[in-house]
């Protein structure tokens, strides 16, 4: 689906991208120009297909009867992380698990949005990792368009994307597949019944063809936007990358994967309250790295630097793998936003773009039975932007340390209306893996062309109270472009990650590096631990907490955060379905304030499946569940 932006300043409205058509294109019947082979790239990928006398076979290995449908595709949104099923070796490292997306392609590393007008592979933007079979504006909420994967679990994989319509027009589909082959490292592309070409109403195709590396410093790329023709897809095309690795091939790349949490997603914390400020550290490349800093900057809303620290990372950090760091001593003094620029330092480092990585810390006032405002925009509205489809809008999630605590309202910002319409508010929980799960309750509200500004919906009588994840408020219009919501951005302002658009499904704002979507949430802590002393500054809970691990779910590694009040004996144990202990992290006493701690499930020979960690100290139990997935 396509948005629309309207710009403020500008005081005008212009269509940000163009509605996605299709001119209903059937199969010429004629050849394509022979041309059927092109690369190597950079490491070694070269790509055959079957045009022109090329040799790679068509060999379309049917899997809806035998896959697993792929639930909760929509317009614009992906399903994931799955698991491969095995190893599969992609250029210089191994991956085994990816996500699948609506838009027609996968991503091994990534759950961003590839939505219109789709870039240039490769790209160093996210989403990384991408294979693009048919990469357009596919829509999954109309028509009976299905999505199958399936795995030998030794080394095939296949994904298979059936009877797609593109967006606005079902009667022009596309059937296509890709197959992971690990005996070889190839990735074959299979082109079935092909009806349309992605050409949208400005006359414009839109769409790509293409495999790019974790860094989208690396790739191929087959087609983009129809051109050129001689690599147009249609049926019966097979078209297969396959490496021969430059033996001299050597990478040196150390960067920032996210601040945080595995998100970069922005954290909401108590004024005076101590914060861990955690950093991903990533080793892209080829060769194993130590001996590098890392260094973490924070400023306020004024620009002014409250807090910077230097880390070296002196153990080695195997190549294609990560580590948390961990900055302590930062305490926000003031409400409002802090910006956390964190950024390595590695001598011969070759791709720079990936070397740094901004995040947000909101401070806020938070205390007992106290309401408060949930946010990350500055009340200030830079643009607007709609969606060119009915029924489609935006939301924010909300992640807060004080759980449990109950949910007042929701806030939605509105920029501009054209024509008179309801508006739909859902409160969602967390269905477990930090995505949107079941609506909790939902009202309606009908929006006139006076009604710019703040809209306020209050929700206090559903008695919603959230214990555990996240919560999230989704704003939705009926009618495709008739109401703006507000978007808050600046060249210089950290963005907080935590956007949604809805399209007919939810998946990431695909805007979330460059803006916020202006919805807030009010909401009142039953339980914050606070001062004891109202002349003490601290605002330390006085009680032992446990965070959920991150990533989550996670393959091999994964970070625990715990606090305890003072210094006092502590035992984090992990167990198994059984209850079976697998593993002791920590049995010893520990000083006041927050820790974190890594469970390197390699090193512990642990395999895939759910678990459970457990924090006592003194005589608080505190338990969570967690997912690997090998």
């Amino acid at each position: 689906m396509r948005k629309l932006l309207v710009l403020l300043l500008a005081m005008v409205v212009a269509t940000s991208f163009a509605f996605a058509a299709s001119n209903k294109f059937e199969p010429s019947g004629t050849t394509p120009t022979p041309y059927d082979e092109g690369g190597p790239d950079e490491y070694g990928y070269s790509w055959e297909d079957n045009d022109g006398g090329g040799t790679v076979p068509y060999e379309w290995f049917e899997i809806s009867g035998i896959g697993t449908e792929v639930e909760g595709l929509a317009d614009d949104n992906n399903v994931g992380p799955i698991p491969i099923g095995f190893d599969f070796p992609y250029y210089w490292y191994t991956v085994n698990r990816l996500w699948i997306g609506s838009n027609g392609y996968t991503s091994f590393s990534s759950n961003a949005n590839y939505a219109h007008p789709f870039t240039n592979l490769p790209y160093p933007g996210q989403p990384n990792d991408l294979l693009a079979v048919l990469t357009g504006d596919l829509d999954f909420t109309r028509g009976d368009p299905h999505c199958y994967y399936w795995s030998n679990d030794t080394d095939s994989f296949v994904v298979q994307w059936e009877d797609v319509g593109e967006f606005g027009y079902i009667d022009s589909t596309h059937t296509f597949q890709m197959v992971l082959d690990a005996t070889d490292s190839s990735i074959t592309f299979y082109y079935g019944e092909q009806h349309g070409n992605f050409l949208d109403s400005n006359g414009e195709n839109k769409d790509v063809i293409g495999i790019e590396e974790i860094t989208g410093g690396i790739g191929l790329q087959y087609l983009r936007d129809n051109a050129p023709i001689s690599n147009m897809f249609h049926d019966g095309l097979a078209l297969r990358f396959h490496p021969e690795p430059d033996p001299d091939f050597e990478l040196h790349d150390v960067g920032i994967l996210t601040n945080l949490n595995d998100q970069n997603g922005a954290m909401i914390t108590p004024v005076g309250w101590a914060v861990d400020v955690n950093v991903q550290v990533a080793n892209f490349g080829t060769e194993d790295e130590s001996g590098f800093n890392v260094v973490c900057i924070i400023k306020d809303a004024g620009n002014s630097t409250v807090f910077t620290d230097t880390i070296t990372v002196e153990d080695v950090i195997p190549a294609s793998s990560n580590r948390w760091v961990t900055f302590s001593g930062f305490t926000p003094d003031a409400s409002g936003q802090y910006r956390v620029d964190s950024r390595t330092y590695l001598s011969g480092d070759e791709v720079p773009l990936n070397n740094s990585k901004r995040a947000e810390i909101r401070a806020a006032v938070i205390e007992e039975n106290t309401p408060v405002d949930l946010m990350y925009d500055d009340g200030t509205a830079e643009n607007g932007r709609a969606w060119n489809g009915d029924f489609s809008g935006y939301g924010n999630e909300f992640d807060l340390f004080a759980k449990p605590f109950d949910v007042n309202n929701v806030q939605v910002h509105i920029n501009s209306v054209t024509l008179a319409g309801n508006m739909h508010v859902w409160v969602m929980d967390d269905d477990g893996t930090g995505n949107p799960g079941d609506i909790l309750a939902a009202d309606t509200v009908r929006i006139t062309t006076a009604d710019t500004g703040w809209v306020d919906l209050d929700f206090s009588a559903d008695n919603i109270t959230i214990d555990q994840g996240k919560v999230f408020a989704i704003g939705i219009h009926e009618t495709q472009g008739t109401l703006w919501f507000s978007m808050d951005e600046s060249a210089t302002t950290p963005f907080s990650y935590r956007g949604w658009e809805y399209t007919g499904g939810l998946a990431g704002d695909r805007d979330r590096e460059t803006s916020d979507i202006m919805i807030r949430m009010n909401v009142t802590p039953a339980v914050v631990t606070g001062i004891e002393d109202e002349e003490e500054a601290s605002n330390l809970p006085r009680e032992a907490s446990l965070a959920q691990n991150y990533p989550n779910p996670f393959n091999a590694a994964t970070n625990i955060n715990y606090y305890v009040p003072e210094k006092t004996n502590v035992n984090l144990e992990v167990f198994n379905l059984m209850g079976q202990k697998v593993s002791t992290l920590v049995d010893q006493t520990v000083e006041a304030g927050n820790h974190n701690i890594t469970w390197d499930t390699d090193e512990a020979g642990i395999s895939s499946g759910i678990y459970f960690y457990r924090l006592t100290a003194g005589d608080q139990s505190i338990v969570k569940r967690m997912t690997l997935m090998k």
